[in-house]
Formats: C-alpha cells, structure tokens, sequence
C-alpha cells in the first residue's frame, strides 16, 4: 500500500548576520512536516529537491544537478525527522549530494519547489503540490543585479566617476563634437610627434603652429615613373617602359612575354641562337669552322670525315646543280654500267671500233660489219 504522506511546508529566508553591508548567503532554510500513513515519520528519511516552472517540465536547479525536465534527481540527502518535523539549508554545498543554488536561478519568475520522499522501505515517492517560492528567495538577486537592470535613470547625478572607468573605455565615437576644449586639455596644448623622415614637433599651444623639417629626403622631383604623395610623402615607383618602337625608351615585353619594338641594336652575349643577321659580329668562330667572319676556315677533316647520308648508286650526267652527294651517286652508278675489262660478257649487238688488231686474242679487219651476236671480222 503506498504510504499516506502528510506535507506542511515553509519557507525562511535566512537573514545574514554583521549588518546591511554584509553579502547575501546563497541559502535558502526549508522546513517541513512528513508524516507515514497519518503517523509522523521519526528517523532519517531520503529527501530530494528540484527548482521547476510553474509546469513542472523545466528544471532550474536540483540538489546533485541531475534533474532535467522537472525529473527526479538521481541522489537524495539524508535529513534526520523528529516527530514528522525535518530542516535543510538548499544549497549548503557543505552536505553531501547538495550543490549551491545560483542567484541567477530568481531571474525566472515562476520559480516552483518540488520534493521527493523516501522513508528508506517503500521507495521515494513526489510530495505534491509543488509549491511557489515568494519574495523571500528572489532576495538573493540583492547581491546580483540582473543584465540591462541599471538604466541611465537610475544612475544619479555624478555617481559615475573617472575612478569608476576603465582604462581605455571611452574613445573617439563617444566624444560629442566640440566636447574636448582648451579647458580640458592639459596646459592647453597639444603634443605633435614628427613622422619618419621628419625632424621637429613637440608641445605646441592651441591655436599656434609649428614647422616640421625634412630630416630624411633632401629633395625630389616626380617624373619617369615616379610619383611623390604631397600629404604623407610615400614616394611610389613606376615604370616607363614600353613594348612600342619609341625612342630612348625601356624596352619592355608585350602581353604575350615577346619584344615587338622592332630591331635591338646592341652587343650580344650569349646564346643568340634566333638572330638573324650578324653583320656587326667580330668574335672568334670555334669548333668545325673557325677564324672570324671575314676569315673563316673550314677543317679539312669537317669534309672528308662526313658519313655520305642518303647515298644511292644512280646512272646519270652529272651537271653543275649536283651536290657533291648526287654527284657521286651519279659518278658509282656510270661505273657499274661499264663491261670489266678482264672478262667482258656481251649481249646484244657490239659495234666494234675502226682499225686492226695484230695481237692476240683477236685481230679485227678495217670495217667489221654486225651479224647477228657476233663478228664475222674475226680470223
């Protein structure tokens, strides 16, 4: 049978002690009456206890901060009860499973108590109804004073003094226009620091002047490229050069990396590998051809050591437009045409040339006349 729990519940405010200057304790004293099926509980009993809202489904605080959405919390605190009559400090973080309860929990203002019991036999069962906390907890926010409470019209006149600011808090955008005047200027003056390059400056009375020399560049003149700021002297470097053929101009490549200002003329170091015309050339030639440009040599082994690339053995006339190697393709294919002189072989018809011969092997008569493949002159 679940037991009968009767519930007389108070709230004290535990006021501090030492005066009105004193800080406001973080605790609130609560104390009840519980009793077991119309007896009053005598013993220790297990209690636990949670700040809600007004529904019950928003936990601000519990005894050990487990609670969430109003839940039970997971520890109790042991609580000694004589006659049903029991007392606790919320928030004495001295005792065991309690935790301190923040003043910043009173900013709601549905603030609810909610308590579990549990006489250690038949289990921890919610005493209802939850009950409101009044004005007597929400004295904690005495010590704390909730965002956006202090308004300009509760600031009395002068309570904010220089003492009161932090170094560096008012700046520029805080300054009316016209608000800084001689009076509130140290000495009436104002402290001028020379910048680099510039000699001078220093304390200079309101309303006068000073004159800041050039310490560092002499002098300048703007042009070819070169600009000078007149305010802050910053000093920019351009560039003149151009692409375009324009006299006494720097050269300078186009879009595409390239030169089209037309002929360079100058000495050339180096690899000149795309020039097209050495007129001007007075160095010395090295390897196969050598000398200078007017007397050039070729070696004798640049020539005859040549490998003839390309040779092919073909009959023809050689003319004065044959290259040297079409010259000698031409020369080996008339010799191969040509009958060998130890061992002749004829075909066709011979035509044997005007004369006689006395020596052997043959001796040919004045006229020898063709017939058929061979020679009837023959004796």
């Amino acid at each position: 049978m679940n037991p009968f729990l009767i519930f007389v519940f108070a709230l004290l405010f535990v006021a501090p002690l030492g005066g009105l200057q004193a800080q406001v304790p973080q605790l609130i004293n609560y104390q009840g009456r519980v009793g077991v099926d119309g007896v009053n509980f005598e013993g220790s009993g297990q209690f636990k206890f949670a700040f809600v809202n007004a529904a019950g489904t928003t936990t601000y605080w519990s005894n050990d901060n487990s609670s969430t959405a109003g839940s039970e919390p997971a520890t109790a605190v042991g609580i000694p009860v004589s006659k049903g009559l029991y007392s606790i400090l919320l928030g004495d973080a001295t005792q065991m499973h309690m935790t301190i309860v923040p003043a910043t929990l009173f900013v709601h203002g549905d603030v609810h108590l909610r308590v579990w019991f549990s006489d250690g036999v038949k289990g921890f069962q919610q005493l209802t109804p939850d009950r409101r906390i009044a004005a007597v907890g929400y004295a904690l926010m005495a010590d704390s004073v909730s965002d956006g409470a202090i308004t300009t019209a509760k600031l009395a006149d002068g309570a904010v003094t220089s003492e009161k600011l932090a170094a560096g808090v008012v700046q520029t955008s805080n300054l009316a226009t016209g608000a800084v005047g001689n009076t509130q200027l140290a000495n009436s003056a104002l402290t001028i620091n020379a910048g680099t390059g510039l000699g001078g400056g220093g304390l200079v009375s309101l309303g006068g002047s000073v004159t800041l020399s050039n310490s560092g560049v002499l002098s300048l003149t703007s042009g070819g490229g070169i600009t000078v700021d007149a305010a802050t002297g910053v000093v920019t470097l351009g560039s003149s050069a151009t692409s375009a053929n324009t006299a006494s101009a720097i050269v300078a490549r186009d879009v595409s990396g390239n030169f089209t200002a037309g002929t360079i003329t100058a000495a050339l170091n180096g690899n000149a590998t795309t020039a097209t015309d050495a007129t001007n050339f007075t160095g010395m030639l090295a390897g196969d051809v050598t000398g200078t440009q007017t007397a050039t040599a070729i070696a004798a082994t640049t020539v005859t050591g040549k490998a003839l690339t390309g040779f092919t053995s073909t009959a023809g006339t050689v003319a004065a437009t044959d290259t040297i190697l079409s010259a000698l393709n031409k020369l080996d294919g008339n010799v191969s045409l040509k009958a060998p002189l130890a061992s002749p072989t004829f075909t066709g018809s011979v035509t044997m040339p005007v004369g006689t011969a006395t020596a052997a092997p043959i001796q040919l008569s004045e006229y020898p006349r063709r017939c058929g493949l061979g020679l009837d002159a023959m004796r």
